[in-house]
Formats: structure tokens, sequence, C-alpha cells
């Protein structure tokens, strides 16, 4: 149906928000979904997003 299909998505330093919510705020995943707190809290949390998505952009320019 489609002659080509592109796919990126590289989430190596963002997913720190995860690691974030577990090891300094203490917020277990059985508990909490973590999906959910990001939505909720979206406004605290877009600058480290935005901040950890530029240097995620920056290692995927790294050829490997």
């Amino acid at each position: 149906m489609f002659n080509n299909v592109e796919y990126d998505t590289f989430w190596f330093f963002t997913l720190w928000i995860f690691n974030k919510f577990l090891i300094f705020e203490g917020v277990s995943p059985n508990k909490e979904r973590y999906w959910k707190k990001i939505i909720y809290e979206e406004q605290r949390l877009r600058l480290l997003y935005l901040r950890l998505e530029k240097i995620d952009n920056l290692i995927k320019e790294i050829p490997f």
C-alpha cells in the first residue's frame, strides 16, 4: 500500500524522566502510572524534556 515508510525514534536521555520519578521523587511505578504523571504534569516537565530531547537529537547525529 505504501512505497516507502520511515520511522525514527531515539529516546535515550529523555527516558531519564522515568528515573527522576523513581529515584528523586520516590514515585513507585506499581502505584502510579508514569505516562499519566507526564500528561498531568506536562507544564512542570516540559523544560526538562526539551533539554533532554536536544541531547538525544545531538546523539542521533553521531555516526556509529
